[in-house]
């Protein structure tokens, strides 16, 4: 895998709002899976575990991994919630979150750059539960905008 920085990144994210933003046809979708309360299930008593479900690492590279058959060994371990990368620069795509969620009863967070009310949206209607905001990325005004929002959504 050739090293993908965070600038090479981020440019792609804005790339792909700017598509979410002029094609609005995702927002006239409807969820069709019940929601999850991600929170509640990393609360109980004792060890939480979220698992991850990724094709590829910046460290490792392409993971040779067939999700499918992880995610169905994930819900047979009995993990408390998932964790799904979508961004497309470690083998994802948010059309997997909505596929792999129509699969499974766990609570699933959208692991991706999140930069927009868009994503947001976005993520709600393709199965998440919850969200990640990664503040290194974002201003503390984006960060209480982007934290806000997905609170009114309940993620």
């Amino acid at each position: 895998m050739n090293p993908v920085s965070v600038e090479m990144i981020l440019a792609r994210k804005r790339e792909e709002i700017a598509e979410l933003r002029a094609d609005t046809s995702w927002a006239a979708r409807v969820r069709s899976r019940e929601r999850r309360n991600f929170r509640q299930a990393i609360a109980i008593p004792g060890l939480s575990v979220i698992a991850e479900i990724k094709r590829s690492s910046p460290s490792t590279g392409d993971l040779r991994v067939n999700i499918d058959m992880l995610l169905e060994a994930y819900i047979a371990a009995g993990v408390d919630a998932l964790s799904i990368l979508t961004d497309s620069h470690f083998g994802m795509n948010a059309a997997e979150l909505e596929r792999l969620s129509a699969k499974t009863n766990l609570p699933i967070r959208r692991k991706d750059f999140t930069l927009s009310k868009e994503q947001i949206d976005e993520a709600l209607i393709l199965g998440a539960d919850a969200i990640l905001l990664i503040a290194t990325f974002l201003s503390a005004a984006e960060l209480k905008s982007l934290g806000d929002h997905a609170d009114s959504l309940g993620l």
